[in-house]
Parts: structure tokens; sequence; C-alpha cells
């Protein structure tokens, strides 16, 4: 939708500007001047996310399912090196088809602070399907009074429970097809 939006108002500004010439009016070129005003709020926020993508950066990051007790709900962990996530983000996606069972990211014993996501932390992405999106001003918020900083930081857990309770019914058909969220 926001797409269209600004592609609606590159349109209307370019009319309105080729009028001004056109027809030598100074309306026309107010008119085109005001537009952009207009549309900068429908404008897509694009510098405001980031999005974990393991297949592009395996060397980087990668998601895992976790089962550490037989009783116990199955842990996501998001893996990754220190300097890879942005913190002055506001939402770090990821998707539920990138989710693998075998961790294969060695784990480096310089940096091994994990850090827990809470579920009101979570939410689905408003336009990609499958995507749940972590709020990382409230994380970060939680780290102030720890004795590790952010950079310290290289393991998200999540539990996959809060995860599933997020999801739609037929997402959660497809990611149990792809035993990502199961146990």
């Amino acid at each position: 939708m926001k797409k269209n939006v600004f592609w609606i108002g590159l349109a209307l500004f370019g009319l309105f500007l080729a009028l001004s010439f056109y027809f030598e009016s100074t309306v026309y070129l107010y008119i085109a001047s005001v537009l952009p005003v207009l549309f900068v709020p429908f404008l897509p926020d694009f510098g405001s996310n980031q999005y974990i993508k393991p297949g592009k950066h395996p060397e980087q990051v990668e998601i895992v399912r976790v089962s550490i007790d037989s009783g116990a709900s199955p842990l996501l962990l998001i893996r990754f090196r220190p300097g890879y996530l942005q913190w002055n983000k506001k939402w770090l996606y990821f998707s539920i088809h990138d989710i693998s069972s075998y961790p294969t990211l060695p784990i480096s014993a310089d940096h091994t602070a994990s850090l827990s996501v809470l579920q009101h932390d979570l939410r689905l992405h408003p336009r990609q399907r499958g995507w749940v999106g972590i709020r990382l001003d409230a994380v970060k918020e939680r780290t102030r009074h720890m004795s590790f900083t952010l950079n310290e930081i290289n393991r998200i857990v999540i539990r996959a429970e809060d995860v599933q309770a997020l999801l739609p019914s037929n997402v959660q058909k497809t990611a149990s097809r792809s035993k990502s969220l199961q146990a």
C-alpha cells in the first residue's frame, strides 16, 4: 500500500511540475512543491528495521531450534557474530522458514552472552508472511543494568511457543511441516 502511495505521489508531483512549466503558472508550481510534504508520512521506513537472512550470511548468523529438556518448551536461538546485529534499529525480523534443527555455527568462548526475548517483545511483520519481529529498543532497555554490554551479546533466546502463539494457524501448519518450530 505504501509503495503505491509513493508512486502516486511521485506521479502527481511530476504532473504538476510539468503543468507549471507548460502553462507558466506559479499555482501549479506551488501545488507541486506542497505535494512532497503531504506524502512524506506515507513513505516506507526502510532504515528502521533489520532482517536476518541466514542463507546470505551463513558465517555470520543462524537461527536454530534447540530442545534442552524433554518436558520443556523448545527454544529458538538466534546466534550471530558480535557486531552483526544493529542495535540502533527498531525491529529485528527473522523468517520462521529459516529455522534449522541442528546448530552449525561454532560457539565462541570470547563472547557468550545470551539475551532472552519475552512474548510482548515479538510481533508479526505487517506485510511479509512468516516473518517475526523483535522490538530491539525494549530488549536494549533490559540490558542497561546487566554486567555485559550489547557488543558482547551473541545469542538471542526465544521460547518457540511464544513465536507459535503469534502465528496464524495456516502459517503454523507450514512451519510444523518443515519441523522448524515443533519439537
